[in-house]
């Protein structure tokens, strides 16, 4: 208490002026508290879903508030925020209740069973389940953002000849910087197909957030049913070599920062070659006949020539023989031959010529302006780009290839611009943070400062507190300056006859005691 009746004292002997300021300050000092403490215990907000439609958000800011629980609505509406606290506790719960529906309700149409339906509403609660099942299935996809399916399913007739084919549209909302490549294209028409009794994969059709058509419109991959068909076989492989270039630059320089645009020509002729390869060098024996005979036998002697004598000495008079032996052989050769018949598929690839626009990078302006300055990419990462399109593309110089790799400024597309308008929100509320903590740190710096700094001066230093006769007075109205004066001489001149009265019994003192005198200037002269 004694602390705090001499601030008392203290406060009421100061002036008016002094006390309006020190008031002032005290009520400044306990509003910056108060904001700082409604500040540090505002609670933080979490997104709870995002990229929703109208209809689910809808449903769950009803269910919130049901809940009485605090929410923000942010990006258009398509987000949701909640206490951060809260968000997991919220999606088990809302999820519990078939939340959100991705778009569209399912199956769970039918846990409530309603008594007088008709048939057709029936049937039409089914064709509604079925294609909010599936918009929730293609909203799966890591790529998709979220899908809308409408499916046109024919009621069947007894008594009619003519078989309708049902037929689905699927709208695709694509991620920022995504894009689906044709595999995936052909997996959710097959994916629908199959779902869907009586619908044919020639029946889906498929576009994007933008309009652009995913799925072929001619029907079936051959080359060989027209020209519809071979533009679209050719565009179909034009696409994929653009999506190639796209999806393999786009992690290395930002999605949205690459155009890729190729134009392929396709040897839409079919030929066929057949060669016939013979070998001089090496016949093969084809057939082989061989006949041998042997012929023994005697010959009669008629005494020889008339007019000749006989020899004499030999075999014997009259006695004569002959032996012949005789070899046929017939070898018959073929020579080797190779008969090739080559076959060449329509659809070939003669030659590309390949186009790719790259951004360059983005940074502050040295003027501190709000437009970001331009920098350009460098040779040599340049170089690097057009070797991986190269590789993308399957670039091949003998068959006549082109390519050309520009870096030239991106106007910002609108996936770039939300995506950056994200990141400025998340830096937004990171500064706001800083600021928030910031704040309750200068305010405890200036509350140190200017309040306990100075009362702990007033504590510890010896009280300088007067009583009330001993407080300078003011001077009454009108008073004369010659009485001031006066009244001032008196007050002097007892000063100095005190002073005199002093100096007197110093002298005395001295005289008396010399020796405590001595000890005394001593210890002065020493410092003590």
């Amino acid at each position: 208490m004694d602390f705090f009746s001499q601030l008392a004292k203290v406060f009421g002997a100061q002036t008016t002026g002094k006390k309006l300021g020190l008031l002032t300050a005290a009520a400044a000092v306990v509003a910056g508290f108060f904001v700082v403490f409604q500040l540090t215990n505002q609670p933080r907000y979490a997104t709870l879903y995002a990229g929703m439609g109208a209809d689910d958000a809808a449903m769950i800011v009803d269910a919130l508030k049901e809940q009485r629980v605090d929410y923000h609505l942010s990006h258009g509406g398509t987000a949701i925020e909640v206490p951060d606290a809260q968000v997991y506790e919220l999606r088990l719960a809302l999820a519990s209740k078939g939340l959100p529906r991705g778009g569209g309700v399912g199956f769970e149409i039918f846990d409530e069973s309603h008594f007088g339906k008709t048939e057709f509403v029936e049937r039409l609660n089914y064709q509604r389940a079925l294609q909010g099942e599936l918009a929730r299935t293609i909203s799966g996809l890591s790529q998709v953002e979220g899908a809308r399916v409408h499916l046109s399913i024919p009621e069947k007739r007894l008594f009619s000849d003519r078989d309708e084919q049902a037929r689905a549209s699927i709208v695709l909302s694509l991620k920022p910087g995504k894009t689906v490549s044709r595999g995936e294209i052909d997996g959710i028409v097959h994916l629908v197909a199959s779902s869907v009794e009586g619908l044919d994969a020639q029946s889906i059709v498929i576009v994007d957030q933008r309009g652009k058509p995913l799925t072929s419109t001619e029907g079936g991959d051959s080359v060989a049913g027209g020209g519809g068909s071979m533009l679209e076989f050719q565009r179909r492989i034009e696409g994929d070599l653009e999506r190639r270039i796209e999806s393999l630059l786009a992690p290395a320089i930002g999605p949205g920062k690459i155009i890729a645009r190729v134009t392929a020509d396709i040897d839409f002729v079919q030929t066929e070659t057949t060669k016939e390869l013979f070998d001089a060098d090496n016949p093969v024996i084809r057939s082989e006949q061989r006949t041998e005979e042997s012929r023994t036998g005697e010959t009669a002697s008629a005494g020889g020539v008339p007019g000749s004598k006989p020899e004499s000495g030999g075999a014997g008079e009259g006695a004569g023989g002959s032996a012949s032996t005789s070899l046929r052989e017939t070898i018959n050769y073929e020579i080797s031959k190779t008969v090739n018949r080559v076959v060449a598929p329509r659809g070939n690839v003669k030659k590309l010529s390949v186009a790719v626009l790259v951004d360059g990078t983005y940074k502050a302006a040295s003027d501190g302006g709000a437009e970001m300055e331009y920098t350009p990419r460098g040779d040599e990462e340049m170089a690097k780009l057009t070797a991986l399109v190269r590789k993308a593309v399957g670039f091949d110089e003998r068959r006549g290839d082109q390519l050309e790799v520009l870096n030239v400024p991106f106007e910002k597309p609108e996936a770039i611009a939300e995506t950056e308008g994200l990141a400025d929100a998340r830096l937004r509320a990171l500064a706001f943070e800083i600021a928030r903590y910031a704040g309750v740190a200068v305010l405890i710096l200036l509350f140190f400062i200017f309040v306990v700094r100075p009362g702990m001066r007033f504590v510890t230093s010896p009280s300088t507190y007067l009583p009330e006769d001993e407080r300078p007075q003011e001077l009454p109205e009108g008073g004369q300056i010659r009485q001031l004066q006066e009244t001032l001489t008196k007050q002097l001149a007892e000063v100095e006859d005190q002073g005199a009265k002093i100096s007197e019994e110093a002298v005395s003192l001295a005289r008396d005691n010399p020796e405590v005198a001595i000890k005394i200037v001593r210890n002065w002269l020493d410092g003590r």
